[in-house]
């Protein structure tokens, strides 16, 4: 509940991605303290408390971008793909985090999971021309219709059949 709570207050003041990014950073800052510095002492409960909260924070930012960045036409199906990536990873985490534990150990899986957030961050950083943070709801949905102010009367849409928004 404190992760959502912070991206929420995050998403409003940095955006989405930038979210994402702090939140791959935390994991990557807690994953090698985990590590290195913090292992098999009790500092290893509050570090899996905070790794709680960076994963909520960043799960928080990227619920819903299927749904707000794509075109209005194939929102659905951003969202169908997302949902089936998300599956995939899932997928990948039972199948494979427990044999990686037992090949290299709990200090290199972690090393590893540090490795991959370092390297979503430029992946996250590239997502920064679909934020939609400081763009009309018109611009940022991609819809050249609605994008377009009407010229004319409310009707003048119809006669192509055409409907325009209010």
């Amino acid at each position: 509940m404190v992760g959502s709570c912070l991206a929420w207050g995050a998403i409003d003041r940095i955006g989405r991605i930038w979210s994402t990014v702090a939140a791959l950073i935390g994991f990557v800052v807690v994953y090698v303290v985990w590590a290195t510095v913090a292992y098999g002492t009790t500092w290893l409960i509050p570090l899996y408390c905070l790794l709680g909260v960076v994963t909520w924070w960043g799960a928080a930012a990227c619920w819903p971008l299927p749904s707000e960045l794509a075109p209005t036409a194939v929102r659905g199906h951003a969202q169908g793909l997302g949902s089936g990536l998300q599956r995939v990873s899932i997928g990948v985490n039972v199948l494979f985090i427990p044999h990686e534990l037992v090949w290299i150990g709990f200090r290199a899986t972690l090393l590893v999971a540090a490795g991959i957030s370092v390297l979503l961050i430029p992946l996250a950083l590239w997502g920064r021309q679909f934020e939609p943070a400081q763009k009309s709801l018109e611009i940022a949905s991609g819809d050249e219709l609605l994008a377009v102010p009407a010229a004319g009367s409310p009707d003048a849409g119809m006669a192509a059949g055409v409907v325009l928004s209010p």
